[in-house]
Formats: C-alpha cells, structure tokens, sequence
C-alpha cells in the first residue's frame, strides 16, 4: 500500500492482527468485538489471521489496486 488507508473494525469473532511500527517490527494484537478499530495507515506491513469465524469491516481510501503482497497463503497476485 503506498497510498490506501484502512480502518478495519471486528464485528464478529476473534482475529490477530499483525501491524508494522514505526521501527518497522511486526507487533500482534487479538482483537474482539468492541475493541477500537485497527488503523492501517499507507505504506505500513499487515496481516488478518482469522482465529475462529469472524466478520469484520473495512473502510478504506479508494485506491483499489493499491496492493503489495510480500507473502500469501493463498498464492494471489498483488492488486488482486
């Protein structure tokens, strides 16, 4: 991502989040239904891993193609 935004808040389940900081070291939060929303600001690495079913929401800045993806286990291509 070099410029989409994204707001991502837990409706329903339980996931781990993986978030870049500032020193570029990946920090995992749990998060549940209530919790604040996970802030994912333009250039920063992330990872959802869902740890039960779980739905959440995703509002974002409209750059739709603005996807790079260092690894995946599920083999997609960036920008799809």
């Amino acid at each position: 991502m070099k410029s989409k935004h994204e707001t991502l808040y837990l409706f329903e389940g339980k996931v781990k989040f993986s978030i870049e900081d500032d020193e570029g070291n990946l920090n995992d939060i749990i998060v549940t239904p209530g919790d604040e929303p996970v802030i994912v600001t333009p250039g920063r690495r992330h990872r959802m891993e869902a740890l039960e079913n779980s739905k959440f929401f995703e509002v974002s800045t409209p750059e739709l193609d603005d996807v790079v993806r260092l690894s995946d286990d599920y083999a997609r291509k960036s920008g799809d």
